[in-house]
């Protein structure tokens, strides 16, 4: 769902062209951030369910309550591209690589590959502020049995990222403006990116 989500804002801009805002009139910085974030939502929920849906009936994946294991990639998915969104359009192309490097920190230290007991030091460290160990905990409770408790505190973990995300793509992104639209006409400049 996370690689989704970078996919998305590869293929898509998430930021409006001047054309755009100029036959929107004047709209506000938070009404142009979820206008535009609608058409990340809406895509991330279709593939949140186009993943569940393939890993229940596709891949037979066993899940103890086949609708909660749905409930959780859809609200996964929704977290997870709300992130990415907000990082990109914060921070434009240094947003998307930041999300890569997020995947990747991810992947090693979210408890998905091994068990959080298990990792090095930094990564056991860094492990309660990534998305992911919350997601995937959510999923397990799905998929092996659930405790209901369990579920919802993961859950509820996982919809905490969703203030840092708004406060980084409403509040931060108006002072990084100017400097990342700097950052952008030097990058066009130098021919090195396509």
């Amino acid at each position: 769902m996370w690689v989704g989500g970078v996919v998305l804002v590869a293929v898509l801009n998430v930021d409006l062209t001047e054309h755009d805002r100029k036959k929107l009139g004047k709209a506000n910085p938070v009404q142009l951030f979820f206008g535009r974030y609608l058409i990340f939502f809406v895509i991330s929920q279709v593939q949140g369910l186009i993943i569940a849906l393939g890993d229940l009936f596709f891949l037979k994946t066993q899940a103890e309550d086949p609708v909660m294991f749905i409930i959780s990639c859809l609200i996964s998915s929704f977290v997870y591209s709300l992130i990415i969104y907000s990082l990109t359009i914060t921070f434009s192309v240094i947003g998307k690589a930041l999300a890569v490097i997020i995947l990747i920190m991810q992947v090693a230290g979210s408890g998905g590959t091994f068990p959080i007991e298990v990792l090095p030091g930094p990564f056991k460290a860094i492990a309660p502020f990534l998305p992911f160990k919350y997601g995937i905990n959510a999923l397990r409770e799905t998929v092996a049995g659930m405790d209901r408790g369990n579920y919802w505190y993961n859950l509820g973990m996982l919809l905490l990222f969703v203030v840092p995300a708004l406060l980084l793509g409403l509040l931060l992104r108006k002072p990084c403006i100017k400097i990342i639209a700097f950052f952008n006409k030097k990058v066009e400049e130098s021919n090195l990116v396509i």
